[in-house]
């Protein structure tokens, strides 16, 4: 859901991950060993070289020490409280690599815990994670990325990419990466554009969206296009869109039910189609394959605007926006099986509805009234219910949201107990 108030698209996603973000400490460990405390940051970086492995995979495992270590490293690799494997190497440098192949089992998850002995005392502790998932909406964790410049490099990209994987990041919303709503990729004639203006007067640059496809899935990270389910800009004529897929404000198809931006970053306000209307689904469906056709996305991520009231179609018959979800997703799904999909129900607004769909994962964006802890454990256990603990909740919500001092800034602790919470009730 487009907000008019800040270009910053927090996904909880990014900071609700302490279960599988590398942990530096320099407790003592059950061990049988003294522990010599005053080495606090020996580990610099720990560093697998995917966010996501499938069953069979080596794992490659880059430590990086902050200062030369002589002794023995002790590799532990867990699923919860049970020893898998464990390893004693000697180590004289600051880098060490280590790779190890999982159990041929689907859907598990390692902790490679990491003790650094010196002189039979414990030096350090570290750990880091490792998923082994076929499919990674399973358990997503979600990242999102929103500038596609010509400028970017791909060394850039890389370095954007490798930060993610830090995080065990395993899918992307690539957020407002297309040319218009009802025209998501600019043509020029058979071929892509090189380049087009966005929503928010940006240039966005065919080759880096693609680059960031094609090196996000060197890392196991899927890749899903950003694009609302029943948006047109004011030139959708031109395009072959008809007006009488819009939805109106009135029975007599005068006013264009429409989501206003403001003259500082829009092109156009967004009108808003009909998504039961079945011509303009196979408009926007063909549309969408035209993308797969040049950009190897993973599938759409789809955002809508929320309860838009009472709404009509052309010929004067009511709309109730959220029970148009359920044919729109169905229709997709059979037009493109093999792709996933997510639609934002904005503030739980037609969850019910979505959920009874195929999509591949629950995902809400949280806005007041449902500001507390307490509302982001609710919406989790609404998800499950809904969707008979199929799917797992990815929540977009946006900490101290027009409180900080400086946007870029965030409460911590406000951040730490947001994802405790969501964490403790199985979200990301």
């Amino acid at each position: 859901m487009r907000n008019l108030g800040t270009n910053i698209y927090l996904s909880i996603s990014l900071l609700s991950l302490a279960f599988l973000l590398m942990v530096f400490s320099c407790k003592k460990e059950k061990e049988n060993l003294p522990f010599k405390p005053g080495i606090r940051e020996l580990v610099e970086m720990i560093s697998t070289d995917k966010s996501r492995y499938s069953p069979g995979d080596e794992v490659i495992i880059s430590i990086k020490l902050k200062q030369q270590f002589n002794g023995q490293l002790v590799v532990r690799y867990k699923h919860l409280t049970s020893n898998v494997k464990e390893e004693i190497i000697n180590v004289d440098d600051r880098n060490i690599e280590l790779k190890w192949t999982p159990p041929n089992i689907d859907y598990k998850g390692y902790m490679v815990e990491l003790v650094f002995i010196n002189q039979e005392q414990i030096i350090c502790y570290a750990s880091t994670a490792v998923d082994v998932s076929s499919d990674w909406t399973k358990f997503p964790r979600y990242g999102f990325l929103s500038h596609f410049s010509s400028g970017i490099s791909q060394a850039e990209i890389e370095n954007n990419l490798d930060f993610l994987k830090q995080y065990h990041i395993n899918g992307l919303q690539f957020y407002d990466w297309h040319n218009k709503h009802h025209k998501p990729l600019k043509m020029l004639g058979n071929i892509p554009a090189s380049s087009w203006m966005d929503i928010a007067k940006r240039v966005n640059s065919f080759s880096v969206v693609e680059s960031y496809i094609q090196s996000a899935k060197k890392l196991n990270m899927a890749s899903m296009s950003y694009n609302l389910l029943y948006g047109a800009w004011d030139d959708f004529a031109s395009d072959g869109v008809s007006e009488t897929w819009m939805s109106f404000n009135d029975k007599n198809h005068i006013s264009v039910n429409k989501h206003e931006l403001d003259d500082n970053w829009a092109m156009s306000d967004i009108l808003v189609l009909n998504p039961a209307n079945t011509d303009w689904q196979d408009y926007i469906f063909n549309n969408n394959n035209e993308i797969y056709q040049h950009l190897d996305f993973d599938g759409w991520h789809i955002d809508q605007l929320g309860d838009r009231g009472i709404l009509y179609d052309y010929n004067g018959n009511t709309i109730v926006m959220k029970n148009t979800y359920s044919s729109f997703l169905e229709h997709l799904r059979s037009n493109t099986p093999n792709r996933k999909m997510v639609l934002n129900a904005v503030n739980q607004y037609g969850q019910l509805e979505i959920l009874k769909s195929e999509v591949d994962f629950a995902y809400t964006e949280v806005w007041s009234p449902n500001n507390s802890y307490n509302n982001l454990a609710q919406i989790i256990m609404t998800n499950n219910s809904l969707s008979n603990l199929k799917l797992n909740t990815v929540l977009a919500a946006y900490i101290n949201y027009d409180l900080a001092d400086n946007t870029l800034e965030f409460n911590e602790a406000a951040v730490l107990m947001a994802d405790a919470v969501i964490m403790a009730f199985g979200g990301n």
